[in-house]
């Protein structure tokens, strides 16, 4: 197990973000895998382990994002918090 420390943006490259996300231009892509290749690596993720206490802890972050219980109007048009599958590696 390994920790990312991800930082927010600047102010500048916050809004680089913006422009490039709200804009009409659609960027230049260049093919770097071919679809059986990213079939492939789906495949080989899913077959990595994951230890027990890790998933226990994926399943217990995302259970704290969810009210305890959600109101009966919302329950049938929205689920509040993360999604089942969210603790699902992918």
């Amino acid at each position: 197990m390994f920790m990312v420390d991800v930082n927010y943006p600047s102010v500048e490259e916050e809004v680089q973000i913006v422009r490039a996300t709200t804009s009409g231009v659609q960027p230049t892509l260049d093919k770097v895998l071919a679809p059986e290749q990213i079939r492939s690596l789906q495949d080989l993720v899913l077959r990595v382990p994951a230890a027990e206490h890790v998933i226990r802890y994926a399943v217990d972050l995302v259970r704290r994002t969810r009210p305890p219980t959600p109101p009966i109007s919302t329950c049938a048009i929205t689920s509040p918090g993360a999604p089942v599958r969210a603790p699902r590696r992918r």
